[in-house]
């Protein structure tokens, strides 16, 4: 549901609530995020304003819960105390700070406002613009996040009357007065919600759509003219679901002691640079999406990027930065940016780069000709224009020297003077490792406080020079330890020498990829599994030797594509479930050093141009063809263990090279024959260019299918 205001007519808009997503947090000592909820009321035949709130006050102004959804939390009655509870204000209350709302743990107080007097009473919106109307009244003292369910017009008329723009400025005005984050319903379209432009058109607010309305704000906007975000609901819940976010992440940021955190600009910076990007689509001048703005919100995103910290502005200085470079892949920053300068973040990757998402944000307002009066006209308007771009930056004698335009629209974003307020890159593009800045060009003739917020999209890479756990966050590039199915990890550029990656704990991936001149090896007390929920897995050695000292299971069809030149090294037991293949291939040499479990069916295939070799082996059941060679196989140090000790007569293939593959010598010990059994390395009538077990007749033994069993000496890894 969601409120319309005609005037001061409210009608109510059916539609089916939307399940909302339940985002459990643990219990912690509640902090205070005070709310200011502005609810629309139920009966607009009722003249008094009463069912505005989440709960029944009783004649009550303040009542404080207990037990329940809202266990502790103290509401407070601004617009009458009886009468008062709202199923539309409690639904809205219940996803901001119920218990299985992530607000929950953070807010202590809420004040609960009847969105009629808030408008024609606090805003105060004058019939039109004056250089010295009356001020604005004030939010709830102490609020820190504004929930504004509804929306509203102020007159039918065509087009949009002064009074809404005058409003929208009074509201631009309270909000970067109180520095507090409101988070608004947008929703307008050319029928039933034609001019509701109030209260989400305000720039300095969060606008947040939703799921019921086509959304076309068009350009009759007196405002902004577009949505901030979205989420999968109903306008209001939306809403409600954004504002919970932000109560959440006020609470982190006080917890964390995180004090720069606590303004506007970067609770809608760290919302709008962690947003989805599912049905995103590029339609401003400043990247964002009609509809749904930066996206859909998502908390977890916007949590990620707090906790990462905070990141210096940095003051540019004919080209020149001195200050230090980060390697967090996200970050936020809060800070003046001066009238006339630029300034700058820096960062740093030692991996390639595969997207920059970030949001530059700040507050438009008003100025006042006297205490007690506002200028809501043009003339009267403050609004910086400011602007980002990525630039890569050089460390020449201590400073970082600002690089040239990289030449990529989707880096930058440059909005005309007085168009928005805020600036949005997101670009898919690749970028090299490197240093980097995101560089804000100043308005001007204006000083602004900024949010800024980014999150760099990097590949799944070892992110250190040296040896390490794999399964500390802080090695990968992404902050990310790479473990589970379809999962891609890459051991890549960043070292110098020979080093291990050790972990004493299963992983399991999708793609491993080694490249490296220098050596990387895989040890420790843990193991490792391929497997993909689909196709084939993938081992991957570009160049250099590499190595696998992990037990190796592979759970997937697996295809291990080793470039000529380039060696990998088994160096553990490896096992092949049963019916997998392992398909050897891209010219390079596989060396198996371990024992080798080929389960039933499961099979080994030798690329042509590929090499494998070592001093273990391969082991099989009878049956199968476990291991086709196109390329060159080496056996002459290599034990075989068919563990037949029983099998009927007949011929099994070991190996088969018949479509030009290459055998160098011959098995250096064989076990596992049934009595009267003989290796034929020069195959047979049945079977030419094989070697192949033959068993002769008679014999009433039985087959056994067994799990064949490489044991052969390991070589001596790289210690940790």
């Amino acid at each position: 549901m969601m409120f319309r205001r005609t005037g001061r007519t409210s009608v109510l808009l059916s539609g089916a609530i939307a399940a909302a997503i339940a985002l459990h947090w643990p219990a912690v000592v509640r902090a205070d995020v005070p709310i200011e909820q502005i609810e629309g009321y139920n009966d607009p035949t009722d003249p008094t304003p009463t069912e505005y709130a989440p709960i029944d006050f009783n004649g009550s102004s303040t009542v404080t819960v207990s037990g329940g959804v809202y266990n502790g939390i103290t509401f407070n009655a601004i617009n009458g105390d009886t009468d008062t509870y709202s199923d539309h204000a409690d639904a809205v209350g219940q996803l901001i700070y119920g218990t299985n709302a992530v607000g929950n743990p953070y807010v202590a107080n809420v004040y609960a406002v009847e969105a009629d007097s808030f408008l024609t009473d606090i805003v105060d919106p004058q019939p039109a613009l004056s250089d010295d109307g009356p001020a604005p009244g004030t939010f709830v003292g102490g609020s820190e996040v504004i929930n504004n369910s509804y929306v509203a017009d102020l007159s039918q008329s065509t087009p949009v009357p002064l009074s809404n723009l005058d409003g929208l400025r009074r509201l631009d005005f309270m909000i970067q007065q109180a520095d507090v984050t409101f988070v608004a319903a947008a929703a307008v379209n050319s029928t039933d919600l034609a001019g509701t432009y109030m209260d989400w058109a305000a720039y300095d607010s969060l606008a947040v759509t939703g799921a019921n309305t086509d959304f076309q704000p068009g350009n009759g906007s007196p405002g902004k003219t577009h949505a901030d975000v979205s989420l999968v609901a109903l306008a209001s819940f939306a809403t409600a679901d954004v504002s919970g976010y932000v109560a959440g992440l006020y609470g982190h940021a006080q917890a964390a002691g995180q004090t720069s955190a606590l303004h506007d600009v970067v609770m809608r910076s760290l919302i709008m640079a962690g947003a989805d990007k599912t049905n995103y689509a590029r339609q401003t001048v400043n990247n964002l999406s009609i509809s749904i703005g930066a996206g859909y919100a998502d908390y977890a995103n916007s949590l990620s990027i707090l906790n990462f910290g905070q990141q210096p502005i940095l003051p540019i200085s004919s080209g020149n930065i001195a200050g230090s470079v980060t390697s967090n892949p996200q970050g936020w920053a809060y800070g003046a940016i001066n009238a006339g300068t630029q300034d700058a973040v820096l960062f740093h990757t030692n991996t390639s780069i595969d997207g920059i998402t970030a949001s530059l944000n700040w507050d438009v307002t008003q100025s006042q000709p006297a205490p007690g009066e506002i200028d809501t006209t043009d003339a009267g308007t403050i609004f910086p224009t400011l602007g980002p771009e990525v630039r890569p930056v050089t460390l020449v004698s201590g400073q970082y020297v600002l690089g040239a335009s990289l030449g990529d629209a989707t880096l930058q974003s440059y909005l005309p003077a007085n168009t928005d307020n805020v600036e949005y890159i997101y670009s898919t593009s690749t970028l090299p490792a490197g240093n980097y800045a995101f560089m804000i060009t100043g308005d001007p003739n204006l000083t602004a406080s900024v949010g800024f917020s980014y999150i760099l999209a990097l590949p799944p890479e070892w992110n250190v020079n040296s040896a390490g756990d794999w399964n500390n966050s802080m090695n990968w590039a992404d902050r990310t330890v790479p473990n589970g199915v379809d999962q891609v990890a890459t051991l890549g550029a960043v070292s110098m020498s020979a080093h291990t990656v050790f972990t004493d704990t299963p992983i399991t991936l999708g793609t491993l990829n080694f490249n490296n001149a220098n050596k990387y090896a895989l040890v420790g007390a843990g193991s490792l599994s391929m497997q993909v929920s689909s196709g084939s897995a993938a081992i991957n050695v570009d160049q250099g030797t590499q190595e696998i000292n992990l037990p190796l299971t592979l759970v997937s069809n697996t295809i291990a594509t080793i470039q000529s030149g380039a060696t990998l090294i088994i160096g553990d037991p490896m096992t092949l479930n049963s019916g997998i293949t392992l398909n050897v291939t891209g010219g390079g040499t596989m060396n198996i050093e371990s024992l080798v479990n080929l389960g039933s069916g499961s099979s080994i295939s030798v690329a042509d141009g590929t090499s494998l070799m070592g001093d273990s082996a391969i082991a099989t059941g009878a049956g199968s063809l476990p291991v086709l060679v196109n390329g060159t196989m080496d056996i002459s140090q290599m034990s075989l263990d068919l563990n037949l000790q029983s099998a009927a007569d007949g011929q099994y293939v070991v190996v088969d090279y018949a479509d030009g593959g290459n055998i160098i010598g011959e098995f250096a010990s064989i076990d596992g024959l049934p009595p009267g059994a003989v290796i034929d390395y020069g195959g047979t009538t049945a079977n030419p260019e094989s070697i192949v077990v033959v068993v002769p007749e008679p014999t009433s033994l039985t087959l056994v299918m067994g799990v064949g069993i490489l044991a052969l000496r390991r070589r001596q890894s790289i210690g940790r």
